[in-house]
C-alpha cells in the first residue's frame, strides 16, 4: 500500500542539496520490508497527472537505500545537478512518486506534495 509523504518548506529541503527521505515500507502485517535489493525510481512532477518528469532518480543513479531506525529503509536522493535546476521550480508545490520498478513490479510505494526552498547557492 502506498503512503503519503509530504515535503514542505518546514522540512528544509533546499534546491540543489542531497536529501534523505524516509519511506517506511511494510508488509500486510506491518513488519518493515528489506528493500535493499529492489529497483526503485523516484520522480518529481509538476502535478500528479503530469506525463513528464521534472526530475527522476533510479537505484544506482541518484538513489541509495540505507537502513534507518526501526528497520525503516531510507531512500537518499543525491545532489540535484545544476543542469536539472532549470526545470525544477522552488517555492511552488510539486508532486513526487517513489515506485518499485523490478521486472514484473510497478508498485507505487510513496507519493505526495513537495515544496523546495529557493537557494542562491548551488552545491
Amino acid at each position: 500500500m502506498a503512503i503519503r509523504v509530504e515535503v514542505k518548506p518546514a522540512h528544509g529541503w533546499f534546491k540543489g542539496e542531497r536529501k534523505q527521505l524516509a519511506f517506511p515500507v511494510k508488509d500486510a502485517d506491518g513488519v518493515p520490508v528489506d528493500i535493499t535489493a529492489w529497483t526503485l525510481e523516484w520522480a518529481l512532477m509538476s502535478k500528479p497527472t503530469a506525463s513528464t518528469h521534472l526530475l527522476s532518480k533510479e537505484t544506482g543513479a541518484g538513489i541509495t537505500v540505507e537502513e534507518g531506525p526501526e528497520e525503516i529503509m531510507n531512500v537518499a536522493l543525491v545532489n540535484i545537478a545544476e543542469d536539472d535546476l532549470d526545470a525544477v521550480r522552488s517555492g511552488v508545490e510539486l508532486y513526487q512518486e517513489l515506485k518499485r520498478t523490478d521486472v514484473g513490479q510497478a508498485n507505487v510505494l510513496a507519493y505526495g506534495p513537495v515544496t523546495l526552498i529557493p537557494s542562491g547557492i548551488v552545491v
